[in-house]
């Protein structure tokens, strides 16, 4: 019987350890909407592929590249030094590296080339939590009233001068 009663306090103290940690683990960085982060104000992830070249125009090249995780080929578009990743003619993700790309956040602006100071008042839990010259805020999915992380987030590089060289979709 105490056998049986340590068994499970160690499983009850596992569990909490795991639950407090998760916790802590997501209120490092800020959630945000997918909606609510726009490509020079109207492009969103989601959009179509027609809805991305009426806003850009054509892109300078068009290129089938195989996704391994997902096992799916997605057509990479590339403006400038950017790239826009389409699935199924749906804008999937994008990897933004030069100056041609606002993006913004109810309505606050930022783009590769600007302090990474501006980013400071938008996404304040990730700007305090900054690691190894880059940034993490996670896309959230409403669950009931509440705001979870999903598997989505958008990552910001900058330089050793804090200025922002590179915004990009991932996902973990």
């Amino acid at each position: 019987m105490i056998h049986h009663l340590k068994i499970l306090f160690l499983f009850v103290t596992i569990f909490l350890f795991i639950s407090v940690n998760g916790k802590a683990q997501n209120s490092d960085f800020d959630l945000i909407s997918v909606h609510d982060l726009k490509l020079n104000q109207t492009i969103t992830l989601g959009d179509s592929k027609e809805e991305v070249t009426g806003v850009l125009g054509d892109p300078e090249n068009i290129k089938q590249v195989h996704w391994e995780i997902n096992d799916v080929m997605v057509n990479v578009y590339k403006y400038d030094h950017s790239t826009l990743s389409f699935l199924d003619n749906t804008l999937e993700s994008f990897y933004i590296r030069d100056q041609s790309f606002v993006l913004t956040h109810k309505g606050d602006e930022f783009k590769v080339g600007d302090s990474i100071d501006v980013l400071n008042t938008m996404f304040p839990v990730s700007f305090t939590n900054m690691f190894d010259k880059s940034m993490v805020i996670y896309f959230g999915v409403e669950v009931g009233s509440e705001m979870k992380p999903s598997i989505g987030y958008i990552y910001i590089e900058f330089d050793e001068n804090n200025i922002i060289t590179g915004v990009s979709t991932r996902s973990r």
